[in-house]
């Protein structure tokens, strides 16, 4: 369930904007802007990063 939360929030968060955009986004910013950073656990804050720094790379290759 946490997962699919923290999908949503990428989701939302990539939804329209431009590909400049989100290739500059920096993850843990986000878990710190929304305040969970810290309450959630490390391994699932990895995989939020690597989530995002997956997407990004597609849009760069």
């Amino acid at each position: 369930m946490i997962v699919k939360g923290l999908l949503f929030i990428l989701q939302r968060l990539f939804n329209g904007q431009r590909k400049e955009d989100i290739v500059s986004i920096d993850g843990q910013n986000i878990l710190d802007h929304i305040g969970l950073e810290g309450t959630i656990s490390s391994q699932r804050t990895n995989g939020f990063g690597a989530a995002i720094n997956k997407i990004q790379h597609e849009l760069v290759v």
